[in-house]
């Protein structure tokens, strides 16, 4: 956009046009493309990222506050990290094998119907174990139903308990307020705004998504019926379950 094109999208004619600009040289695009190869250069699908995110913040944030939270886990007794997500009828699309000239095709009813998730991956200050839980819901969840279920995973969970989650609006007021009167033993932390790499549970919801990817589901039901399946099978695994957080960009693991 520096060089007056309308949008941050560099195509080889575009390139050929600003070398000709700056150093009086003429290349065909093709050959634009021969050096940009020489100079292990690739074409890659940008990654999108929220203009209202704040990069100092997150640096301090992981900087001090992770290590604060840390630090307060070992005389605690759990970690959980929580987030929501959506399915819907429309499937995630996935590169897939065909032959060179016939795009494959995926169908799918254009129904916006949706199951909402909502998961907790836990993490054990003394015995280093993980576990997770899930509740899946036909509409969106609210402040009401989030409460109920963190009442219900604190039944499970004994000892102290740190949820750590985003800012979101359902996370907050009254029924958090009601639901830290009745359970001292909670501590709510939040991550910094915008920065959902750090939550290890996004990394659960591309695990699932990528097992529904190009799969066609006809009804709500076949969308629980897969969540279902997918909690069973990480709730197995311990190994799977560390990876998730490993995976994120959280600067150290929490039991380290």
């Amino acid at each position: 956009m520096a060089y007056g094109f309308p949008n941050d999208l560099w195509t080889l004619k575009r390139m050929a046009s600003v070398i000709r600009r700056e150093f009086g040289v003429g290349f065909h695009p093709n050959h634009v493309w021969r050096l940009l190869r020489r100079e292990r250069w690739s074409c890659q699908v940008p990654e999108k990222q929220a203009i209202e995110r704040h990069d100092a913040g997150i640096e301090h944030w992981t900087r001090y506050n992770w290590p604060a939270i840390k630090k307060t886990l070992r005389t605690w007794g759990h970690l959980v990290f929580i987030d929501e997500s959506g399915f819907m009828l429309i499937p995630t699309r996935r590169r897939t094998w065909g032959p060179q000239g016939q795009t494959p095709v995926i169908r799918y009813s254009y129904r916006h119907d949706r199951i909402s998730a909502l998961a907790a991956l836990t993490v054990s200050a003394v015995r280093k174990r993980m576990g997770v839980y899930f509740a899946f819901h036909p509409g969106n969840f609210k402040a009401f139903d989030v409460a109920a279920f963190l009442r219900k995973l604190l039944r499970h969970l004994r000892r102290n308990v740190i949820v750590l989650w985003d800012g979101g609006k359902i996370h907050k007021g009254p029924e958090m307020v009601r639901l830290r009167r009745d359970y001292s033993r909670l501590q709510l932390e939040c991550f910094p705004g915008y920065a959902p790499e750090l939550n290890p549970v996004e990394q659960i919801w591309n695990h699932f998504k990528g097992h529904t990817a190009n799969r066609l589901p006809r009804t709500k039901r076949d969308i629980r019926r897969s969540l279902h399946a997918n909690a069973r099978r990480v709730r197995r695994s311990q190994e799977k379950l560390r990876s998730f957080i490993l995976a994120s960009e959280l600067p150290t693991p929490p039991w380290d």
